[in-house]
């Protein structure tokens, strides 16, 4: 019998060897291996340990619910970067004082692509270009979207669109939690704000959002002032009214994907296509919009200035100058010219 109670004894004394060997050994004491993992929030102390072993961050699962059990740890959900190199008494320490992983912040502006936006998050986060336009053109993912957002409708399903998102993404600077974030997570936050930006003026576009969202895209790339903004608009409206083509060259540099630090051709000018309203027969909107667009030029969109102007130009300064006739625009850009502010 005291054999027995013996041999428990130097059991119990061995376990309480080994947990305090495993609490106070790392896993790799010679790695300098940094790896990240998340705590989502609701998280038990228990299931953080199934991740860290997973990770390689903890050598004995056993020693560290044991010690969890003790303790009873309140973690705090975030992102972690983590040490192989980090004793389980280390890490369960970190654990409960929170993250200092700050996450990542991603800048989309105004006034760019989809195409651009593509660039951005593969510049940014672990997922590449094509990651970025495949999900952006998957019909199953868009039909989820427009059974979602109000302002997203099947006009974006449409034949001849080159991104159906275009335009829809809200601009603004963004913070995720890792460069593992998926696209779908952006593109979820990039809507949701757009939702919250046009909510103000839902009554007011809640049957035209397409276009009114397509409308305001050229209106952000040909203006930089509010008030110009919403001359501009209106200048775009009268024009639709009278069956006017809208004549916007950024229209065509959208249609051939082109840079607009490049000067544009008369055969690009005049070619027929669902984007360039520089061509004469095109007596409508864009299929949709060219770009993404900020708060104010969706506001100096919707309430747009009424105008007698059927026509505007800017100078080398960005003053924009806007008349009533043809007779009037030729005049000016002679004007402009004479004076060496013409940047036609």
């Amino acid at each position: 019998m005291k054999k027995i109670i013996i041999l428990m004894l130097l059991g119990i004394i061995l376990i309480g060897i080994g947990g305090y060997l495993y609490i106070s050994s790392p896993y790799d004491k010679n790695s300098k291996k940094e790896i990240e993992i998340e705590v989502p929030s609701g998280t038990s102390a228990l299931q953080v340990g199934n991740i860290l072993y997973k990770n390689k961050l903890i050598n004995n699962l056993f020693y560290y619910k044991v010690k969890v059990k003790l303790i009873k740890p309140k973690f705090k959900s975030g992102i972690y970067t983590l040490k192989q190199s980090m004793t389980p008494n280390e890490i369960i320490e970190l654990l409960q004082k929170g993250a200092t992983h700050k996450g990542i912040n991603i800048t989309f502006r105004e006034g760019e692509r989809f195409t651009d936006y593509a660039k951005v998050i593969s510049q940014n986060t672990n997922n590449t270009e094509e990651d970025v336009i495949k999900l952006g053109k998957d019909k199953t993912y868009l039909k989820e979207l427009i059974s979602k957002y109000w302002f997203v409708t099947d006009k974006i399903l449409q034949d001849g669109i080159y991104y159906p998102l275009e335009g829809y993404l809200a601009p603004n600077t963004y913070n995720f939690t890792s460069k593992n974030v998926s696209v779908k997570q952006i593109f979820k936050t990039l809507l949701d704000e757009q939702a919250k930006v046009l909510e103000p003026y839902k009554d007011k576009m809640k049957d035209n959002p397409h276009e009114v969202l397509t409308m305001a895209s050229l209106v952000e790339k040909e203006g930089k002032l509010l008030e110009d903004k919403r001359l501009i608009a209106g200048v775009f409206y009268n024009r639709l009214e009278k069956k006017i083509a809208l004549g916007s060259d950024v229209t065509t540099y959208y249609a051939e994907q082109k840079s607009m630090k490049i000067p544009l051709t008369q055969a690009e000018l005049d070619k027929k296509n669902k984007y360039n309203t520089r061509n004469k027969t095109m007596l409508g909107l864009p299929i949709s919009p060219i770009s993404s667009c900020d708060k104010t030029t969706i506001e100096a969109t919707v309430n747009y200035k009424k105008t007698d102007c059927l026509y505007f130009v800017a100078d080398s300064n960005m003053k924009v100058h806007f008349m009533k006739t043809y007779k009037e625009h030729l005049e000016k850009i002679k004007q402009l010219k004479e004076q060496g502010k013409w940047i036609g």
